[in-house]
């Protein structure tokens, strides 16, 4: 049977028309409801000098699965600083420029998310001396590795981040700090100690907007890897539905942007907006 490519488009028209009217109403409401926030649970230790040819293991959320291991070794080439996601799913936010992974020495404030955490990344060199001349750890103080780890049990991946001193030259690592953000799938800022992310902020950037709701629709109906937020699956359940959209309009303009966002929508939008119930009505007659 041949497929009506008029009427998959007047499908996926419907869906975009019951989405940009229910956002009508979902803004109209923001203010009375409370937003569903996340939170930080952030843990100020007493600092762990990593001493060298010793490797600390971390255990971010408490359980007794390790999320990511430090290391100070001493190789032949000199002294080796390390870090090693040990389960899968767990990676690290850094970069490739070459055959060797470098995790990225991230300052106060940056990102540490679904749109940031580098997709194959589990193992990195912070410093290596001479050797890695394009490492970000050789001679770092209040520098923080973000990285991502998995949940004890399921597909749920949690954000996270590290505080470090290094001293390549002398041997020295020193752990200071970390935190994590304690609900799957969202995003966390270094060195945030209180607060949390945002339900519905697909995009980890802070906000609840058109953007978090491009995304779910831009993967309407479709199967995706289940929990992946760029794929529009807050839900967590493998399909990008009625559930996912929830999340999205439950926290409508929530949050503020970590950057100015962009909310213009897409040609003809602000007048559905502006339609509201009339949109609402006009869809369900479609669908009659």
């Amino acid at each position: 049977m041949t497929s009506n490519p008029m009427r998959m488009n007047d499908k996926a028209r419907d869906a975009r028309l019951l989405a940009y009217t229910l956002v009508a109403g979902a803004a109209a409401l923001h203010g009375q409801t409370q937003s569903a926030e996340a939170a930080i649970e952030y843990f100020d230790i007493e600092d762990i000098a990593i001493g060298q040819g010793a490797a600390q293991t971390l255990y971010i959320n408490g359980d007794t699965q390790v999320d990511i291991r430090l290391k100070n070794y001493v190789f032949a080439l000199g002294n080796y600083q390390g870090a090693f996601i040990p389960y899968v799913g767990g990676r690290i936010v850094g970069t490739r420029p070459n055959t060797t992974i470098y995790p990225t020495a991230l300052t106060n404030g940056d990102l540490i998310g679904p749109s940031t955490v580098s997709a194959n990344y589990w193992s990195g060199t912070l410093s290596y001396g001479a050797s890695s001349p394009l490492a970000e750890f050789t001679n770092a103080t209040d520098a923080y590795i973000g990285f991502s780890f998995a949940a004890d049990e399921g597909p749920e991946i949690f954000y996270a981040w590290v505080r470090v001193d290094i001293d390549n030259d002398a041997g020295t690592f020193i752990i200071k700090d970390f935190a994590f953000e304690n609900i799957a799938g969202i995003g966390i800022l270094a060195g945030a100690t209180t607060g949390g992310g945002l339900e519905g902020d697909l995009n980890s950037d802070g906000f609840v907007g058109i953007e978090d709701l491009n995304i779910v629709l831009g993967n309407w109906n479709q199967n995706v890897t289940a929990g992946d937020f760029l794929a529009g699956d807050p839900s967590g359940d493998g399909f990008v539905g009625i559930e996912d959209l929830n999340k999205v309009l439950g926290n409508w303009n929530a949050g503020a942007a970590l950057t100015a966002p962009s909310v213009v929508p897409e040609p003809g939008t602000l007048s559905l907006l502006a339609a509201g119930a009339t949109g609402v009505s006009m869809w369900r007659r479609r669908r009659g």
